[in-house]
């Protein structure tokens, strides 16, 4: 299979899923992983942050 390279951002405030979600997500991922926290945001932190977030994602493609 082709590996995939990942990009995981993760709200260390999520209080809907485990913290360990985004390491765990490694065994399922074949390519790279990249998993970006952003400490002050939770589980909507795409609605609360969608400024970061989308810096974040432009940032990880343009090194793809």
């Amino acid at each position: 299979s082709i590996p995939h390279n990942v990009l995981i951002l993760w709200g260390d405030k999520d209080e809907a899923l485990i913290k360990e979600m985004p390491e765990n997500e490694r065994q399922f991922i074949t390519g790279e992983v990249e998993i970006e926290h952003f400490a002050d945001y939770g589980h909507n932190m795409f609605h609360a942050n969608p400024e970061g977030c989308w810096k974040s994602i432009k940032q990880w493609l343009d090194k793809q």
